[in-house]
This record gives C-alpha cells, sequence and structure tokens, in this order.
C-alpha cells in the first residue's frame, strides 16, 4: 500500500530477492577508501540456495569478504555466463542445493528489508553536495567546497540508520572518515558526484542516481554490451514515452518527439541532458 515502502516491496518479491546484488563497481567503489558503509549495506548470503532464497535469514555483512557482481552476465551456459569468468568465486551449497550467485554481496536485509522504511526523495547529504559542486563552480554558498563536501559525506553515512539501528555508523568512524578523505585540490566535480551518486544508491533512489549520472557524467561507467541489447551498448538516457501517451495524446506525442535529436529513443537526450 501507500504506506509502505515500494523498493522493499519489490525486493522482498521470491525471483528478485533471491538475484538482487550489489554491482561490482558500487562494491569496489567503497572498498577503495575502506568507506564503512561497506559492512552496513552489504551482506553475502549463507550458503545454498535454499538459504539465499529465506528472506528471515541475514547473511555474513564483513566488509572484507564483499564482493560486488559484474554487470552484463548470465547463467545460461553460454558466452557470457558468470561461470566464465576468470574472477568467479564459485558457487555456495551442495550439489542440488547450489547458489550461482551465492558468494556474491546483496543488500543487508537487516537494513532493506523494511516494509516501514522511509524512501529518501532530496536528503540533506545530497543537499550539501550540490553546493559542493556549486561552490567549486564559483557560487556564493555560504560555505566552501570543502566543507559542504564534508558535510554531504558525513550525512550520508547518517543517513543510513534512518532505515534501521542496524546500518548505524558511529560518529567517531564517520568523523575519522570524512577527516582521512576530504574534497581534494583536482577532480572535485568527479568526487563529488561519486558521492552523490554512492548516497542515491545506498538509500536506494536509483532513479536519482541516473539522472544525476546524465547530469554529471560521474561515475564514469563502462556500458554492457550484452548481445541482443537495444541501445547498442549505450546506458539509456531517457525513457521512452509510454503507449497510453501515444494513444491519448497524438498530437502532443508528435510535437514533444520533435523535440527530441533522434526521437523516441533510449538514447535520445533530453534538453538538459547534454
Amino acid at each position: 500500500g501507500d504506506t509502505q515502502n515500494a523498493t522493499t516491496n519489490a525486493l522482498l518479491t521470491t525471483d528478485d530477492f533471491r538475484e538482487v546484488k550489489w554491482s561490482k563497481t558500487l562494491i569496489d567503489y567503497l572498498r577503495t577508501t575502506n568507506d564503512p558503509r561497506l559492512s552496513a549495506i552489504a551482506e553475502i548470503p549463507q550458503a545454498g540456495a535454499t538459504n539465499n532464497a529465506n528472506q528471515a535469514l541475514t547473511g555474513d555483512n564483513t566488509a572484507s569478504i564483499q564482493r560486488g557482481l559484474p554487470n552484463g552476465y548470465d547463467q545460461t551456459g553460454g558466452t557470457y555466463d558468470i561461470r566464465k569468468r576468470s574472477d568467479y568465486p564459485g558457487a555456495t551449497g551442495n550439489t542440488g542445493d547450489q547458489a550461482i550467485l551465492g558468494n556474491y554481496s546483496r543488500p543487508r536485509l537487516a537494513v532493506y528489508i523494511q516494509r516501514a522504511a522511509p524512501n529518501f526523495l532530496l536528503t540533506y547529504a545530497e543537499t550539501e553536495l550540490l553546493l559542493a559542486e556549486a561552490a567549486t563552480r564559483g557560487w556564493s554558498v555560504g560555505a566552501n567546497a570543502t566543507t559542504h563536501y564534508a558535510n554531504g559525506v558525513r550525512g550520508a553515512m547518517l543517513s543510513l540508520s534512518q532505515f534501521s539501528s542496524a546500518a548505524a555508523i558511529s560518529q567517531g568512524t564517520i568523523d575519522a572518515y570524512v577527516l582521512a578523505n576530504p574534497l581534494g585540490a583536482t577532480n572535485q566535480l568527479q568526487q563529488i558526484n561519486e558521492q552523490y551518486w554512492l548516497e542515491s544508491c545506498t538509500t536506494f533512489n536509483f532513479i536519482e542516481a541516473w539522472f544525476n549520472w546524465r547530469r554529471s557524467g560521474f561515475p564514469v561507467l563502462t556500458p554492457v554490451n550484452y548481445p541482443g541489447n537495444v541501445t547498442s551498448a549505450t546506458i539509456p538516457r531517457r525513457l521512452i514515452y509510454p503507449n497510453t501517451e501515444v494513444s491519448n495524446n497524438p498530437a502532443g506525442y508528435a510535437s514533444g518527439v520533435a523535440s527530441l535529436m533522434g526521437g523516441d529513443l533510449l538514447t535520445s537526450r533530453v534538453w538538459w541532458d547534454k
């Protein structure tokens, strides 16, 4: 219903629950700076297909064992089967009860399987990171980019406890991380927007992560070229109009499509997406 967290409800769909994993891109990014959010958001499920499908069975959130799933693979036995990667960690469980993806990190159950959890739209952390970008661009926004950036990272870590106390990161740990990882003197826009991406992903606001990636270009992502993809190995830049718009508002639809370079395609860019 409207009072429940829609993302949690979707994640609890049986097939989604068993297969959803954090990406290698995100897990590797967290690991590069020993980010304390890694153990707050991720866990390796207990071994075996049965345990992987058990929505009441929590996994191991030890930071050192977390492993993100590479994008663009399947389990069909062909060229793109994940088991053919040289770094495939192996399945978990016994013969007849194997979890092919069991050694990859999933969203931590104690944090994200909360039907009463909030939906994050525009957070304090995102606002501070946007202010950091504005300051970097020379705008007067009340403080310098370094201060706004530190506030944003600190706020992003604190926000996770709103899902569950299980995701709480101590103030001392947060302060130590922020002190050790300040805004650098170069590549500031990249650093700021990578943190924005990380914050919006870990609060499960993936649509915002996509929006800001289109706006900023960060993080720099490598497109997947899986056979049969409809975008020719290009990350989508927009959503296509629904069929109801085409049938119920043909004149408006035609006008809107005419303003798009390339037409009503996933790869066409809207006016602000340069």
